[in-house]
Formats: C-alpha cells, sequence, structure tokens
C-alpha cells in the first residue's frame, strides 16, 4: 500500500459500534488483499468503541477518520471517499469477511468492461448460505407491497425480486438491477461525478439509488457470482438500542426513493400501501405469537408484531414516528430534511427516545 504508486483500489470502511467485526474484517482483507495496489480507509463515526487506537496498534497502515457525530451510511462513505486515491472505490460494511480471490474478481470485471459502472458480490450469510438481498430489482410498489418471506420461498424466481439468477449453477457475471450496499464496487469517476451516494438518506436505498443513477448513465451494474463475501448482517442496526429505528429508517428511504425517482404521487401511493399492509399483518403476527406461546418449545417472539406497528405508526404519522423512534443525535437532520423543527422541551425528549420495543 505504497504512496508512490497510483492506487487502483480504495476500500472504505464506515464504522459505528462495531469494533469486533471491523477488526476481523479487515483481517480477511489483508489476508486476501487484491492483486493491486489498495488502501483501506475506515471513518469511524463517534462510536467511543476504540477502534482507531486498536488498529494503530494490528493494522497501521489503515487510514482512520474518525467523525464526532453519527454521519449516516452515505454521508461517511462520501466524507471518506474525499480523502480516496483508488481508481476504484469499494464501499464494504464492517460485519463482512472478504474470501480468496473475492476482490480480484470484482476487478476483473470493471477493469476488462469498460462499461461496468458497479459491480456487487456473492453475498453468504454467517452459516454460509446465500444471502438473497445481495441483488434486487429497483423498488416499485409491487415488489415492496407483496414482499414477504412467504411468497418469497414459493416464488423465488419471480421478476419482481430481481434476483432469480442466484439459483442459477454458473459463476459467470450477470447484469442486474441493484447490488448491495454491504459490498459494492464503483468506479471512482463514476461515484464523483454523480456527488456519491445521495445524501437524502441517513441508511438504507443508498444502494439502489446509485445503482439506479448508474444505468441512468448508461452503466450497466454487474452481479459477480464467483466473488464470495461473508455478510453477518444487521449487526450495528441491532445494536440500536430502540430497535424499530432501523424498520422505520427502511419504509422512510425506500419513500424518499420513490419521491426522488418517480415523484411526490408515487412516494404517497407507497406510504398508504405500507399502510394498508401493515394493519392486514398486525393480526396475523398476534396469531402467530399466540401459536407459538401455546405449541411451541422455542417460545414467542413479538418482533414481527413490533415491527409493523412501527411501520404503521410511520404509515399514519411520519413526522411522529421519527420522533419516537430516531435517536436524540439523529433527530434534528431527519427532522431537518421534512422541513420539521425537532422538539426543544428536555422532558418531551425524554418521553419521545423512550425505549417502547
Amino acid at each position: 500500500m505504497s504512496t508512490s504508486i497510483p492506487i487502483q483500489l480504495s476500500i472504505v470502511i464506515v464504522n459505528w459500534r462495531s469494533k469486533d467485526y471491523a477488526l476481523e474484517c479487515i483481517k480477511t482483507l489483508t489476508h486476501y488483499p487484491p492483486h493491486c495496489s489498495y488502501e483501506i480507509i475506515v471513518i469511524d463515526c463517534a462510536s467511543n468503541d476504540g477502534i482507531a487506537q486498536a488498529l494503530s496498534q494490528v493494522c497501521p497502515g489503515v487510514h482512520v477518520i474518525e467523525s464526532m457525530e453519527n454521519l449516516g451510511f452515505a454521508r461517511a462513505n462520501n466524507t471518506a471517499a474525499q480523502e480516496a486515491r483508488g481508481e476504484f472505490l469499494l464501499l464494504l460494511n464492517p460485519d463482512t469477511e472478504v474470501t480468496a480471490g473475492a476482490l480480484d474478481a470484482m476487478l476483473q470485471v470493471m477493469s476488462s468492461q469498460s462499461d461496468v459502472g458497479i459491480a456487487g458480490a456473492r453475498l453468504l450469510n454467517t452459516d454460509r448460505t446465500i444471502q438473497t438481498s445481495c441483488i434486487q430489482a429497483f423498488p416499485c410498489l409491487s415488489n415492496q407491497l407483496l414482499d414477504s418471506e412467504f411468497l418469497r420461498i414459493r416464488f423465488p424466481n419471480s421478476r419482481l425480486w430481481g434476483n432469480s439468477m442466484l439459483y442459477q449453477s454458473t459463476n459467470q457475471p450477470v447484469p442486474v438491477d441493484a447490488v448491495s450496499g454491504a459490498c459494492l464496487l464503483v468506479r471512482g469517476s463514476l461515484f464523483h461525478a454523480g456527488g456519491g451516494l445521495s445524501e437524502e438518506f441517513f441508511m438504507y436505498s443508498e444502494d439502489v439509488d446509485i445503482c439506479h443513477r448508474a444505468s441512468t448513465s448508461g452503466y450497466r451494474v454487474m452481479y459477480v457470482p464467483s466473488a464470495l463475501v461473508v455478510h453477518h448482517g444487521g449487526r450495528s442496526s441491532r445494536q440500536q438500542t430502540r430497535r424499530q429505528f432501523s424498520n422505520v429508517m427502511m419504509v422512510e428511504s425506500r419513500c424518499r426513493y420513490f419521491h426522488k425517482t418517480r415523484g411526490q404521487a408515487y412516494s404517497t401511493a407507497y406510504r398508504v400501501g405500507i399502510g394498508v399492509a401493515s394493519i392486514l399483518r398486525i393480526p396475523l403476527t398476534i396469531l402467530h405469537y399466540l401459536h407459538t406461546a401455546l405449541f411451541s418449545s422455542t417460545g414467542p417472539c413479538a418482533s414481527p408484531y413490533f415491527k409493523w406497528a412501527s411501520i404503521l405508526h410511520w404509515a399514519v404519522a411520519r413526522t411522529s414516528a421519527l420522533q419516537k423512534y430516531a435517536p436524540p443525535g439523529i433527530l434534528s437532520r431527519l427532522l431537518a430534511s421534512l422541513h420539521v423543527a425537532p422538539p426543544q422541551h428536555p422532558k418531551l425528549r425524554r418521553t419521545l427516545f423512550s425505549d417502547h420495543s
């Protein structure tokens, strides 16, 4: 990683209270490095978990940027990318582990085909099963409102999900609509020309947005099945004391994506549709809870109920839901993007941010 030669690959990792995962991720990067010049940039979003000190001891060649606030995924990546020198930029989640040859496989596709703007890996769960979210169709009302594990299992090859190639026995790269932001390789020129990741999104939807922009600019997005990357999945989100925040942010980001790409009427239709879907699903989650409480040895789980209850809250009262579930350090930014003044009274803030999950 010498600074005297041009850098071909810049690897950017955003850390938010994921030190242990980030350290393991970087270990795999140094164990299975690409066969080119590269650099690793870690941006820490006010984690206070000692990652900078840990990296200085175990991997001093890593460039660490310390932010005094939680910037969110898009803004943090953009901040780190300003200091990146690589021809290609790899956005990599801290809870990932690369395998032998994974980086080279993606780089080979990008280097050999000038019309490929973005490439993504074959993501595996911790148990090494395929992670179906590693590729997807561009979001629309039908695939968002019908999205469920029940339908995905029964109709895995449906065009709604856009990931039928996951079930094909081939290692050849194939064009797709969008790849996961957990491991997203993008041309540096494309990334910077488009202003980086859209900071309209605090978390979620940044990946489909940049893939959509690349597609409309004439670039192809490629899925590289021979590039295997383990993605433990959602570890940072699970550390949120308010567990429903990630559920609300998922639908909030989709609403913003639809407003950006299809207009206000479409985003409103999505919000109404997801509200109706929540009303239909909440009774089913209650029935499932009662069934498991009576007949299952594993015990009941109330998470699905709280998930759809929080989403219904968002659909009915968007601002109120953001105020209830967003951590204080993030709330002001979210509300500012909606042109809403955040609550100022200390007692009100404590009430709004109490954990009801």
